[in-house]
């Protein structure tokens, strides 16, 4: 017998499961539905690093540039059917963990490093702050109305 705390927690985890899914499929078709060529304006990207313009500053890519456009399609697995692209995507982030590079940010780590990086720091931040609270008994006269 399954009794309604038990029911609840079971609504609520399928509720998230369901919601995280949806969160992941709305993550990979949102960029593959945008107007442009996402390959494109990375190699626009690392072009402007190169050269030391700001990222405002969008030049024309040479030609030498979009010779390895293919390389980066395959790369970032752009090259193959979206469903594949989906499972691939799919199986990378909920059974490896791995969240792939930034085509936004190509100088950067992968993204799941990024992630534990400022992760780590808003919690230290947290430590600090309920940590000084504490010590100084604000924390508890916050608490109790004292």
């Amino acid at each position: 017998m399954v009794s309604s705390f038990q029911r609840y927690i079971i609504n609520k985890t399928a509720t998230y499961i369901v919601l995280w899914f949806l969160a992941a499929f709305l993550n990979f078709l949102l960029p593959r539905i945008m107007p442009g060529d996402p390959i494109g304006r990375y190699l626009e990207t690392l072009y402007n690093m190169g050269q030391g313009t700001t990222g405002g500053i969008v030049q024309v890519v040479p030609e030498a540039e979009k010779l390895r456009q293919p390389s980066y399609l395959s790369k970032f697995g752009l090259d193959k059917p979206p469903y594949t692209q989906f499972l691939f995507y799919g199986s990378s982030i909920f059974l490896r963990g791995d969240w792939g590079y930034s085509l936004a940010f190509p100088n950067l780590p992968p993204v799941i490093d990024l992630v534990k990086t400022i992760f780590a720091s808003h919690f230290n931040a947290f430590n600090t702050f309920s940590s000084d609270l504490m010590g100084r008994g604000q924390l508890s006269r916050c608490l109790h109305g004292s």
